[in-house]
């Protein structure tokens, strides 16, 4: 077996240790404090998704959805505009140069 063969699943302790690190110091809503914890982290093994579990300790139906809800995160799209900007640039360079060259 290859020393790389379980490495997705160390990658999901380390994803659950430093997640349960945010929600113990660094995150700072009341929604999640003291009720949530990561109980696990599966990462496929191309490592390319992530499924985290947590669990939330309280009896009390709308702390634990609300703590759900705390937990929803926003999709990044940040990458996409600077691609996407990029290739502005770029067709606008592009542009710029053709002009020069049919007006000399």
């Amino acid at each position: 077996m290859s020393p790389d063969h379980h490495r997705h699943e160390r990658v999901g302790e380390e994803i659950a240790h430093e997640i349960n690190a945010m929600l113990a110091g660094e995150l700072k809503d009341p929604r999640l404090e003291g009720f949530v914890c990561v109980s696990e982290v599966r990462v496929q093994p191309d490592m390319k998704h992530a499924r985290v579990f947590v669990s939330v300790r309280t009896e009390s139906a709308k702390e634990r959805t609300d703590a759900i809800k705390a937990l929803d995160f926003t999709l990044d799209l940040s990458q996409e505009r600077v691609e996407r900007i990029e290739q502005l640039l770029k067709e606008m360079k592009t542009e710029k140069r053709s002009k020069r060259e049919s007006n000399p």
